[in-house]
């Protein structure tokens, strides 16, 4: 049940909560969410299960705006697209050996502004019952792709199969004798992320897509 689990969760947050400061187990952002589920004794895996029963734990460093990921999903639709869109409307990263990457986080109110040349938005379409990459010229301002797209009722399945119930664990954080330390601090439990929800904070800007691309 998930009282139960939760209750659960909460006796062994606690418990990692009177520890006081921790050395981070991992660099970068992702130390505290490795930092955490190693705690917890949870071996790292890249299943799509929640982490802990039917729980899906979400980290955050207390003294940050950082957006928290609800989930990663490649776009349905067509086979392969995140190679297209990388190569056609990426851009040259030197910090990734001058090979061209996509990185642009997208609203469903605007186009944004990438430094590609290409601008990118995400269309809600209620119709079709998808969500649609749209990719406009920055100079022409015409939309000059928007084959991509998540389809409803798999954005409906990752969320009911993931995002059922959802805590967030929010943690102070130091560095000292440059070694990196949390302090986790409060957790909290969010439940009833219902698709229509979903489309809803989407459409207010509550809820970004963020695409990160990158030659393996």
């Amino acid at each position: 049940m998930m009282n139960e689990n939760y209750e659960e969760l909460k006796e062994l947050f606690n418990k990692i909560k009177n520890m006081g400061w921790v050395e981070a187990h991992r660099t970068g952002n992702t130390g505290i969410g490795k930092t955490f589920e190693d705690l917890l004794d949870k071996k790292e895996d890249n299943l799509s299960l929640p982490d802990f029963k039917d729980i899906e734990i979400k980290s955050q460093r207390n003294a940050t705006n950082s957006m928290i990921t609800l989930f990663t999903k490649s776009p349905d639709y067509p086979v392969s697209v995140n190679t297209f869109l990388r190569e056609n409307f990426g851009s040259i990263s030197s910090e990734y050996d001058n090979m061209k990457i996509l990185h642009t986080t997208i609203n469903a109110n605007n186009f944004n502004t990438h430094i590609s040349g290409n601008n990118f938005k995400i269309l809600v379409d209620r119709k079709l019952q998808r969500l649609v990459l749209q990719v406009q010229d920055n100079n022409t301002k015409q939309i000059i792709y928007e084959n991509a797209y998540w389809s409803f009722e798999n954005i409906q399945k990752c969320l009911e199969h993931k995002l059922k119930y959802v805590a967030i664990v929010g943690a102070d954080e130091k560095f000292e004798n440059s070694k990196n330390y949390f302090k986790f601090t409060d957790i909290m439990l969010i439940t009833g992320i219902t698709l229509d929800k979903f489309l809803e904070a989407l459409e207010n800007g509550d809820v970004l897509v963020d695409i990160r691309i990158r030659c393996l």
